[in-house]
């Protein structure tokens, strides 16, 4: 046990090329699996035999952004209703879903509800994966990256979901790399993410504390235009029912223990050791008051832009209740950016299999939580979290190791 956890920390066990044999093994498996689970989708038209739906929750953004293309937006926020209509698109058995997002997401998601469900379902999981695979391609070299993105597990699972992990994780990492060197666009992008408001909570913590104030600008007045622009689409009743059934949503979060061990959420980790929701609410909102103190201090130091967005995405997860697996794709982006810094300094205790738990934490997470009913996700991303705040802020750990390289030398500007 001593020997494997000194390998554990000093991390000499995970090379370079390891890291590449290992992308290669897991995207070969990733691919597999997509293909297996949408033969098995498609073998009663787009449904397999209990219902379920190719791309899982697909259908939601696919059927929304059709009802909003043929003026009927206000009917998916209608639960019975938009069940019913969902089924008379995909099969009779179709199993249970629901619109949970703002109408910004239909007018985002309108180019795939223009086309029949399997083309758009196909058009949606290449495209995620061709922008992160572009965006990590100066870093990691085209074929790499392809490969890189297809491994992570994170993507398998947002793939076979049917969710927006990709397009989430594209906003964020994209906002982080034009921050410096194109700060209008990058507060589009970060702007963009109202449509998944949870995700960007953050954000305008981070903007404020570098100074960022054109990003700022841009992201306030993105997000303006984008709800101007649903309202002009589709109207205001499509908003009044999205906010009437929020609660809704919360009910789902709270009363859906079957769904809780693929969301490492600090609050769903009290759940599950039976803490009362009140309880595991008030070290939800301390989680999110921490990480956005951590966010603070590392947004106010002269890291780089990339360490600063690595801290930034880890601390996101912490400070929402409302988190799921594939939207820890954008966590890829992080880890790569922590490598690459560690690559031009030193490589600190722990940090090197701290990227590896992180990267694979979407498969490992949920059988802790499924078979021994706890949530490790918070503790893993606290720790990361802490590690990022080390390498970004080497002054606030002084006398506790050998300083780390300045990240103003490897800034990616």
């Amino acid at each position: 046990m001593g020997s494997f956890l000194i390998g554990l920390r000093q991390g000499d066990w995970l090379t370079l090329e390891r890291v590449k044999r290992l992308a290669i093994v897991f995207a070969a498996l990733s691919f597999t699996v997509l293909c297996l689970d949408a033969w098995a989708h498609t073998r009663f038209g787009v449904v397999n035999a209990g219902g379920e739906q190719l791309g899982r929750d697909f259908v939601n953004y696919w059927s929304g952004a059709r009802l909003a293309l043929h003026g009927n937006a206000g009917l998916a926020y209608r639960i019975n209703d938009f069940l019913a209509y969902e089924r008379s698109l995909t099969a009779p058995n179709a199993e249970f879903k629901w619109y949970g997002y703002p109408p910004v997401a239909m007018v985002l998601a309108a180019p795939f509800g223009a086309l029949p469900f399997i083309p758009a379902f196909a058009l949606w999981t290449v495209t995620g994966w061709g922008v992160l695979a572009g965006m990590l391609t100066r870093r990691l070299g085209a074929a790499f990256a392809v490969i890189a993105v297809l491994g992570a597990p994170a993507f398998m699972l947002n793939a076979m979901s049917g969710q927006n992990g990709a397009f989430s994780a594209a906003l964020l990492a994209g906002g982080v790399l034009l921050l410096d060197r194109r700060p209008l666009l990058s507060g589009v992008l970060f702007g963009l993410l109202c449509y998944k408001p949870h995700m960007g909570v953050l954000i305008p913590v981070a903007l404020i504390a570098g100074g960022r104030w054109k990003a700022t600008a841009a992201a306030s007045a993105a997000v303006i235009g984008v709800v101007c622009a649903s309202v002009l689409l589709v109207g205001w009743q499509p908003w009044v029912a999205f906010l009437h059934n929020a609660p809704f949503h919360r009910q789902i979060l709270e009363g859906q223990p079957g769904i809780w061990f693929r969301m490492p959420s600090l609050y769903l980790a009290g759940r599950l050791i039976g803490a009362p929701s009140g309880l595991a609410y008030a070290a939800q909102a301390l989680s999110a008051l921490g990480a956005a103190a951590v966010v603070i201090a590392i947004w106010r130091g002269g890291a780089s832009t990339t360490l600063k967005g690595a801290g930034l995405m880890v601390a996101t997860f912490l400070a929402t209740p409302y988190v799921w697996d594939y939207d820890m794709v954008v966590l890829l982006f992080a880890a790569i950016w922590v490598w690459m810094e560690a690559e031009q300094g030193r490589w600190p205790p722990w940090e090197k299999s701290a990227l590896a738990v992180v990267v694979a934490a979407p498969v490992i997470l949920p059988i802790f939580s499924t078979f021994a009913h706890l949530q490790f996700g918070p503790l893993v991303l606290w720790c990361m979290l802490a590690l990022i705040l080390r390498r970004a802020r080497p002054e606030l750990f002084e006398g506790h190791g050998p300083p780390l390289i300045p990240g103003s030398l490897v800034n990616d500007r």
